[in-house]
């Protein structure tokens, strides 16, 4: 047997390479969007001894992130790899692992295990955010998926501390928590425990900076919130002429998340679908958004609706792919994820025409969403 062959003998080895080579050589390719400068400015300044939280960059999650940004930062002046290419390494890895999960845990809710694994493997959303953008949800989204299979393996200790993980890195798993404890309502004192140390290692992980960089550390993350009227409702009273404060948006939103974790727990829906549901409710009433959110829900909906993931995979591919290559709107193709932009690209990102076209854009998707939360929640409030 050739090489080749012997490397690409097993399902999983061929799912390992595919994952990786749709990834690797855009990673390569191209730098990523102002957030890689930021992992560079932080990973920087912790390996000369100071203040990461000091820099330009806002630094706005829990700190988990921040040793794999120094990782990078001294493996890349040893080693002479770029920075770039490094950093975006770890959430490939991420995604790597959450095709494999895919494959082995498929046949529990009823999907084919290659299908529902080369669906994630080849998803543009994931291509995007990890090999291109270069964020990391890819791995919070792996913990959460972890923790919301586990709870339907009846383990939830492991299911917390995962969900506790995934928080460390990023704040938006902890919006999940109610769908893990839902199936646990009647063996109550397990969903307490579940609760309790997720938001335990959550805590724990919030406040390990303090002592060292300063309580502001504590309060950026908790203050945190993206930038209003570019999704969504927001976006909809802006195109209105409406003024509406933040305040009200944040109102609204915490309003239905608070209700839906309300109906999942009467109803005792199973964790895959209620951790869906949380979540599209999430993308239907939030404020702010930014593309890197888009991944969150791909793998949860690939095991509870793949029909609809997979509609929903080709609409935010397109979206991306459009954003990727128009915005900011000035005739320069690329400009969001090239080193060095064209010399007007400052001026015109986040401008007036680049705000409009992004609301008008982004509204076809939040639309899907809409109908998506719609039919989500009737069935699950018929169950």
């Amino acid at each position: 047997m050739s090489f080749f062959g012997r490397l690409t003998r097993t399902p999983e080895r061929r799912l390992l390479l595919i994952a990786f080579g749709v990834r690797i050589v855009p990673a390569a390719l191209v730098f990523g969007t102002d957030d890689v400068a930021g992992w560079a400015a932080w990973g920087g300044r912790l390996a000369a001894g100071a203040n990461p939280y000091a820099s330009k960059y806002l630094l706005a999650w829990p700190p988990l992130w921040l040793p794999f940004t120094w990782f990078a930062s001294v493996t890349s002046e040893t080693t002479h790899i770029p920075f770039y290419l490094l950093i975006k390494l770890v959430p490939i890895a991420a995604d790597i692992v959450l095709t494999l999960l895919l494959y082995f845990v498929a046949e529990e809710y009823g999907c084919w295990p290659w299908k529902t694994a080369l669906a994630y493997a080849l998803n543009p959303i994931s291509i995007y955010c990890s090999a291109i953008h270069g964020q990391f949800d890819a791995i919070p989204t792996l913990c959460a998926t972890v923790a919301v299979v586990m709870i339907g393996r009846r383990r939830p200790i492991g299911a917390g501390i995962w969900l506790g993980i995934a928080a460390a890195f990023k704040t938006w798993p902890l919006f999940i928590l109610p769908a893990l404890l839902a199936p646990l309502r009647p063996i109550r004192r397990q969903a307490q425990m579940a609760a309790a140390i997720a938001i335990g290692i959550f805590i724990t992980a919030l406040l390990l900076p303090w002592p060292f960089f300063g309580f502001s550390t504590v309060t950026g993350v908790l203050r945190y919130r993206s930038a209003i009227s570019w999704w969504g409702l927001s976006s909809i009273s802006f195109l209105a002429g409406g003024a509406l404060s933040a305040n009200l948006f944040s109102a609204i939103f915490f309003t239905a998340m608070g209700l839906t974790a309300l109906l999942l727990l009467a109803t005792r829906a199973e964790a895959t679908r209620g951790a869906l549901l949380l979540l599209l409710t999430f993308y239907v009433a939030t404020p702010g958004f930014g593309l890197q959110y888009l991944i969150w829900i791909v793998p949860l909906a690939l095991l509870a609706d793949q029909r609809r993931a997979l509609t929903y995979s080709i609409l935010a591919g397109l979206l991306i792919a459009f954003e990727v290559l128009a915005r900011p709107y000035t005739g320069y193709i690329g400009d969001t994820i090239r080193i060095l932009p064209h010399a007007g690209y400052a001026r015109a990102y986040g401008g007036a025409t680049d705000h409009l076209y992004t609301i008008i854009d982004r509204l076809v998707l939040w639309s899907f969403f809409f109908w998506w939360w719609l039919v989500t929640l009737i069935r699950t409030a018929r169950r």
